[in-house]
């Protein structure tokens, strides 16, 4: 089997995810390209017409160990979600992460977020564990606990690591997830 094998097996719209986190992340990361036009700023959007930011700040994934972390749960919740809840229908995930996105953005321009990828994995992870509530969860391999409760461990290392502000900005995701997500 070779690699391109091992990444057809991937559903289209987790793979799309997956390409489009790691070829904005890693350039970034390598110093390849300045992180400034990737991210998001409504002012430019708007005024200057740079809508490539609304597309990019969705796939920052961050770095070090939470990089390998959020990708792989990315990678683990929505495959759950495009042959679980959309299975051969992947044109409606699409759309459903699209309606996603867009309420991030409209919901994050007062804040000024920069980057919008947790809280779209936030989003994706709360609608994958409100499909399947009884299904387990790891944390790190460390707790395990019913999914339903997922969402809550993840925002509550956010809170860990950055405090109410960042517990404020990443709730969105569970927001949206549980407003618009079934």
């Amino acid at each position: 089997m070779s690699l391109m094998d091992e990444i057809r097996k991937i559903p289209p719209v987790t793979r799309f995810l997956l390409g489009s986190s790691l070829g904005i992340t890693l350039p970034l990361l390598g110093g390849l390209i300045s992180p400034y036009p990737i991210f998001f700023d409504w002012r430019r959007v708007r005024d200057r017409f740079e809508i490539w930011r609304a597309f990019t700040s969705f796939f920052f994934a961050g770095s070090g160990m939470s990089l390998i972390f959020d990708i792989a749960m990315l990678y683990r919740n929505s495959t759950a979600l495009e042959e679980g809840h959309y299975p051969r229908r992947s044109a409606d995930y699409a759309y459903h992460l699209i309606l996603s996105a867009a309420s991030i953005i409209a919901l994050n321009i007062p804040l000024k977020s920069p980057v919008h990828f947790r809280q779209l994995l936030i989003s994706i992870t709360t609608t994958a564990s409100l499909l399947n509530p009884d299904g387990q969860a790891s944390l790190f391999g460390l707790f395990s606990f019913p999914q339903k409760y997922f969402p809550l461990a993840l925002l509550a290392m956010d809170f860990v690591q950055g405090g109410l502000v960042l517990l404020h900005k990443q709730s969105r995701g569970l927001l949206l997830a549980t407003r618009y997500g079934l």
